[in-house]
């Protein structure tokens, strides 16, 4: 019996460069599947954008989504694994932005329930990111004036947009924050 489990990123591996499956994709892995190939994919996307981006595959392995920080089971239809920012590291990213004068997207897991935050969307890279992911995936985002006035407790992932410039020195300060109060081995590169 084979045991090997495979796993394929999305973007640049498994997808076409319209950033779809193609049907010839679909299909060939679907054959694979039935026949028994163990399966699943490891993506920095979230689940409603994994799901409509793989609507023709019949997986049935649980997926690898947001770099990690979940694990989808497909087949129960409910994450199995979450990790979540201790408070503290969400108290301690919110200020590193505000010292920085920046702001991103806050990922929330509450529930089952996973919800965007913004508190801005100014900066074009910002801005699209959501038009898109409206546009194509039908995703909600929720505005706030201040990441601080959601509660820490659900926290999962922060994503921040722009130039390499401009996020480097913000990236060093966020090694140094998850260096003190993070239990997991965070790789911002």
């Amino acid at each position: 019996m084979n045991k090997t489990l495979y796993i394929s990123d999305l973007n640049g591996t498994l997808l076409n460069s319209r950033a779809e499956l193609s049907g010839y994709t679909a299909e060939a892995l679907n054959r694979l599947i039935a026949n028994g190939l163990h399966f699943s994919i490891a993506t920095a996307r979230t689940l409603a954008t994994a799901q409509k981006i793989l609507a023709d595959l019949t997986l049935r392995i649980p997926l690898v989504l947001m770099n990690g920080v979940l694990i989808y089971d497909i087949t129960r239809q409910c994450y199995v694994q979450v990790h979540k920012f201790p408070p503290e590291t969400v108290v301690a990213v919110i200020d590193t932005l505000r010292r920085f004068e920046t702001t991103g997207f806050m990922y929330e897991l509450k529930n089952e329930e996973l919800m965007t935050y913004h508190a801005s969307l100014e900066r074009k890279p910002l801005c699209d990111f959501v038009e898109e992911r409206i546009a194509r995936y039908y995703k909600a985002f929720r505005h706030t004036d201040n990441f601080a006035d959601i509660s820490p407790e659900h926290i999962i992932y922060f994503t921040l947009l722009d130039t390499q410039e401009r996020l480097r020195p913000i990236h060093e300060a966020l090694v140094t924050v998850m260096e003190i109060f993070s239990p997991f081995g965070v790789d911002f590169s």
